[in-house]
């Protein structure tokens, strides 16, 4: 796979991201958040995403810009199913370049949650020739529109 190079200001975002997901970073209201991107981001929208995923039969997904996102642990639905049992998934990769994971390959689906708002302008256009170009059948693209508290 050819690995399209990103700008050098995208290279200082991401060491930057390194170093929140490494030391912690403070929010805009002074308080202090030890584990940075921790939480599953998506776990939020699995109500909606769940039919989709059935409906273009993913088994395969890229988590792209996967953050501290645990697709094995329990409980991630009120069962206590992980979210790869909750999906019904085979196997899930993830992309996440502040902690050096790249395990980025051909997916029947991508998930792209609260990524791009962290992107370089210039790197926007790469990133999403990337997405596509890992996703066989279907890519779900999230994008915050609203302040960072970071």
């Amino acid at each position: 796979m050819t690995i399209i190079p990103m700008s050098q200001k995208g290279q200082d975002l991401i060491k930057l991201y390194a170093e929140m997901a490494d030391k912690g970073y403070n929010k805009t209201d002074g308080s202090f958040v030890p584990v940075a991107y921790a939480d599953f981001g998506l776990s939020g929208y699995k109500q909606v995403l769940k039919p989709v995923l059935q409906q273009f039969e993913i088994s395969t997904l890229l988590d792209y810009g996967c953050g501290g996102s645990d697709w094995n642990a329990p409980g991630f639905d009120e069962s206590g199913q992980s979210a790869i049992e909750y999906f019904g998934l085979s196997r899930v990769a993830k992309y996440e370049p502040a902690r050096n994971i790249d395990q980025r390959g051909v997916s029947d689906g991508v998930v792209c949650f609260d990524v791009l708002e962290h992107v370089h302008i210039l790197d926007v256009r790469n990133v999403l020739i990337d997405i596509f170009r890992n996703a066989a059948k279907l890519a779900i693209i999230n994008a915050a529109c609203y302040s960072a508290v970071a």
